[in-house]
Parts: C-alpha cells; structure tokens; sequence
C-alpha cells in the first residue's frame, strides 16, 4: 500500500522528476501523492519548496536543480534564465521532440497510439519564428517579461528565436528611442508613449515588416525612424506606426 504524505507550506523538499503533465510540467511522486515542477524535465532532481500542499497533485516552487536530466545541456541565449519568451532552450532538441510526443499523447488519451506518428524536428532549431513583439520599459530597455513576473522586463540583446537581422532591426530602435529620449509607456499609470515593437519576417520572400506601437501620436521622430531603418535595411519592406491608447496589452489600432 502506498504511503499518504502530507507537507507543510514552504516544507522544502528534493525530489526526482519522472513524468510531465498534459501542460508540460515536471511531475514527481512520493507515495500516492504528486508534486507539480515547473520548468522541469523527466530526470531533473530539484530541492523545491511545498506552496500549496494540499492540491493533488501539490504545486512547489524550484529553488535548485540539483542534480540535471541527462538531457539537459547549455542553453544557447544569454538571457533564458531570466526571460520568459521560451522555455526547454537548455534541453537537446532530440529529446525535446520525445518530450512533445508524451504531452501530445497525455492530452489524446482516447486516440489510439498506433495512429501517432513521430514528430518531425527542424532541421535547425534556432532563429525559426516569424513574428515576435517586444515591449518597452523603463530606461527605454526593449525586450520580453521576465519568467514568472509580469511586470519585469528583460532588455534583450540577442534573442535565437529569430533571425540575426531581426537582433539588429530591434537594437538599432531601441538606440533611436533612447537618443530621442523617447517615454516608455508604464502600465499601471497609464503614462507614457513607447509601447511595443513587433517584428514580423517572411521566411520564404525575406521581407521585413515593422509596427511600432505607442499610446498617442505624441512620439518624436517617428517619420525620420522609419526612413533611417528602411536606409539601412532593405530587406524592411513596411513600417507601420499604430496608436493604441487602450490599457489592455492587447494591441488595437485607433490609427495607423
């Protein structure tokens, strides 16, 4: 018979990491009870701390990963511990797939599983996406929420989500914003003007289109950015300028 555990709030624990639930988290079993670990991978040994124990399965904080999956390796952005734009970049690709397959399966369980077939991977897994949106903040930084706070940004440099020419578009706006001394939109005052910049690249044509959002029509220099980023790369074939003076994130254009 298997052992009933109950834990304490903020018990801390280690646990061995051994299944993954249909929305990809980490799953470890002690006894009949489960423990949900987020940001965790099969083969992950974790110290963790209890945050709601009496959840089935309990939910836990990661606080070290002590001992890694063997399928872990380094991950090739130097900003993924912080930033929340993507996750398993430190898992080898080939397991990542396997990994897939399971949550596929978990969230298909009435599919027969001769009727799956084996995902097919990238040939390179690196500088795939068509479209990313980047947010404003303070001190003019450019970039995605941090994992797990919504609020924090993280100024990104170099991401390996897309291409090397969309790296070099979003860092030469961020320089234009900062020597126009553009003011970022802050959310909970609703002040501000600067709010996003999405980036969206046609693999197949190679070309580049550019939105740049903000609350008002109030940003300096707008006209003049656009002309000095289609100067400078020609592979920009449309830059748009919305305003979108709504609080929602959600971007809906008054005028563009």
């Amino acid at each position: 018979m298997n052992e009933t555990h109950t834990w304490r709030k903020g018990e801390e624990l280690s646990l061995e990491v051994t299944d993954l639930n249909a929305e990809g988290e980490g799953i470890a079993r002690v006894g009949d009870r489960e423990v949900e670990l987020p940001l965790t991978i099969p083969g992950d040994r974790v110290r963790a701390r209890i945050l709601k124990p009496g959840r089935q399965p309990a939910q836990a904080a990661v606080l070290e990963r002590e001992v890694p999956s063997p399928a872990r390796l380094p991950a090739l952005c130097p900003h993924y511990e912080l930033c929340g734009g993507c996750a398993w970049q430190d898992v080898d690709y080939p397991a990542q797939l396997q990994l897939k397959e399971r949550i596929v399966r978990a969230n298909l369980t009435e599919v027969p599983g001769e009727r799956f077939r084996p995902i097919l991977g990238m040939e390179t897994p690196w500088f795939y996406r068509n479209k990313m949106e980047y947010t404003f903040g303070p001190d003019l930084t450019l970039g995605l929420h941090r994992r797990g706070r919504y609020w924090d940004l993280v100024d990104i440099l170099d991401c390996r989500l897309q291409s090397p020419l969309a790296n070099e578009i979003r860092n030469a706006v961020r320089d234009y914003a900062r020597a126009h001394a553009w003011e970022p939109y802050i959310k909970r005052t609703h002040l501000g003007e600067a709010r996003h910049l999405v980036i969206r690249e046609g693999k197949r044509t190679g070309e580049v289109l550019l939105n740049l959002v903000s609350r008002s029509d109030a940003l300096p220099g707008v006209p003049e950015l656009a002309q000095e980023i289609r100067a400078r790369y020609p592979a920009v074939a449309s830059f748009y300028w919305t305003i979108s003076p709504e609080k929602g994130d959600a971007i809906k254009a008054h005028r563009e």
